[in-house]
Order: structure tokens, then C-alpha cells, then sequence
């Protein structure tokens, strides 16, 4: 996390009336014969403020 970034977390809390979170692994289609390839995800989505993040990792 960033410095600091707990303080800014709670402020966007306190604005914030929904959100959802998801996270999991998805597929990433590869050419044929190839091996395919899986990515983490973490998501979130703020309803009322319209913000929406996410990351991608690796296998």
C-alpha cells in the first residue's frame, strides 16, 4: 500500500454507501497447443462515487 494511504481509505469510507467486492482467478486464452494462462483479480467498485479499481497478478 502507499504511504499514508490508510488515512486516505477511511475518508472515501465515510462517503461511500455501497460497494462491491470480487476477486478470483481468470483464464487468459492462449494460441492453440499453447498452455493457458491464469491471473489473479481483486476488484472494487465504490456505487455512488462511479470509482471502480482493479489489479491482475500472476499464476
Amino acid at each position: 500500500m502507499l504511504p499514508n494511504s490508510n488515512l486516505l481509505v477511511s475518508r472515501i469510507w465515510d462517503f461511500c454507501k455501497r460497494s462491491s467486492v470480487d476477486g478470483g482467478n481468470i483464464r487468459i486464452r492462449t494460441p492453440i497447443g499453447q498452455q493457458c494462462d491464469w491471473k489473479g483479480y481483486k476488484a472494487v467498485r465504490l456505487h455512488n462515487l462511479q470509482a471502480i479499481a482493479a489489479s491482475f497478478g500472476g499464476k
